[in-house]
């Protein structure tokens, strides 16, 4: 049983600064390495972070060129007039004389 206790604290004596030391150095070798960029995901993230940026560069061109266009908008507003109180809402859609009306289903 003696054996043990001095084995034990031989080991605890020993081991707890050699761990400190190992993991300190662990620990500067890792900030070193994340410093210079050399992480093994840091290419990958720095490749999708500049396709995302570019995405976002192309959709602000077409949206600023939607906003800056002088073409009539794609859908053309309805003007909706209030229906006075204790008569029933009805729907008032005129339909283009283009359209052809024979094809209809009821």
């Amino acid at each position: 049983m003696d054996q043990i206790v001095g084995l034990v604290a031989v080991v605890l004596v020993f081991g707890i600064p050699m761990s400190a030391i190992i993991g300190s150095y662990w620990l500067k070798a890792k900030r070193l390495q994340l410093a210079s960029g050399d992480g093994a995901g840091s290419a990958r993230r720095l490749a999708k972070l500049e396709a995302d940026n570019a995405d976002l560069q192309h959709r602000m061109e077409i949206i600023e060129t939607i906003v800056t266009s002088d073409a009539a908008p794609v859908h053309p507003r309805v003007l909706v007039e209030p229906t006075p109180l204790g008569e029933p809402a009805t729907a008032l859609a005129a339909e283009p004389e283009h359209v052809d009306k024979t094809n209809r289903v009821s």
